[in-house]
């Protein structure tokens, strides 16, 4: 392995760990939907900040940096976000594993979203709930999002493939959220909520069982 991509992995898994215990702290007391929107950005940025005034850690930062070749027109500072940007693209995507608070945050998101639904819609009218379904499924497959250089406009249709997926557990129907789970990611691959989504319930079928660890190790 080279020297640079073990470093890497050293520096992933502290950032990790760190900003893990950060989602620990500061998520008591707060609703799902404020953790995961705001918290985990917030302690993404907090993490990145101690790691800049730790001596060692912004040496290693640097020379990561470096080592990625970024465009030499962009200044030292520019470069560094980017990575920033990169590391935390790869740390919210893989949080439903490895961050128990982050996990169950998520899990509550779902459930009361569908909650929500349920309050709208007359539990015993399915028919409701199907048409609903059906009128948001064929809207958003006559968008061609493929067709668009937007990424405003990706990141929207992607959103609602997301929520669609949703609406689909809600009517108990697995296999078709999990469609609509994999639509959202095509659509636009850093689409956080759907990548977790698709895990909870293929990984971890919605449940909020522990994981044996919230911490990666460097085995």
């Amino acid at each position: 392995m080279p020297k640079e991509t073990a470093k890497s992995r050293r520096l992933s898994i502290k950032f990790n760990n760190d900003w893990c215990s950060c989602m620990e702290n500061e998520s008591k007391d707060k609703t799902p939907e404020v953790i995961i929107s705001q918290i985990s950005v917030n302690c993404i940025q907090s993490v990145m900040l101690q790691y800049t005034q730790d001596e060692q850690l912004y040496d290693d930062i640097r020379a990561l940096v470096a080592a990625k070749g970024y465009d030499d027109t962009l200044s030292d500072y520019e470069k560094e976000k980017l990575f920033g940007k990169e590391l935390g693209k790869i740390l919210i995507t893989n949080a439903v594993d490895n961050c128990i608070a982050y996990r169950h945050a998520l899990v509550q998101y779902k459930k009361d979203y569908i909650e929500k639904a349920k309050k709208e819609m007359d539990p015993e009218d399915k028919t409701g709930t199907d048409e609903l379904i059906n009128n948001m499924q064929s809207h958003l497959d006559g968008i061609d999002a493929g067709q668009t250089n937007n990424p405003q406009i990706k990141k929207r249709v992607s959103a609602y493939y997301a929520l669609l997926g949703l609406l689909y557990e809600y009517a108990g129907k697995e296999i078709p959220a999990i469609e609509q789970y994999d639509k959202a990611i095509l659509i636009d691959p850093e689409n956080s909520n759907a990548i977790a989504f698709k895990k909870l319930l293929v990984r971890y079928k919605n449940d909020e069982q522990d994981l044996s660890s919230h911490r990666i190790h460097n085995d």
